[in-house]
């Protein structure tokens, strides 16, 4: 699946209004960390869509799956950060 979409200004920008790079406030660290995550997640979750070039049949790869879900949950560990708390 092309993902090239994702590094279009308008995604970044919203990327990195996710992460918080976008504001003062925060760690400026652990805002970098997340904005990682971040693209990785958007990366991770688009290539686990696999379509079988004989059938066109698509289907989930689960390693994808699985490393894209592990991501998101440590973005959710940085979101419970207290020093993420004041990007609210």
């Amino acid at each position: 699946m092309d993902i090239s979409f994702v590094k279009t200004p308008a995604i970044q920008d919203l990327l990195d209004r996710v992460a918080g790079t976008a504001t003062d406030k925060g760690d400026p660290r652990v805002k970098a960390i997340l904005r990682d995550l971040v693209d990785i997640a958007a990366t991770v979750k688009h290539s686990s869509i696999v379509q079988d070039v004989d059938t066109g049949v698509r289907a989930v790869d689960t390693k994808a799956l699985m490393a894209y879900l592990k991501t998101v949950a440590e973005i959710t560990n940085i979101y419970k950060m207290e020093s993420m708390r004041s990007l609210k």
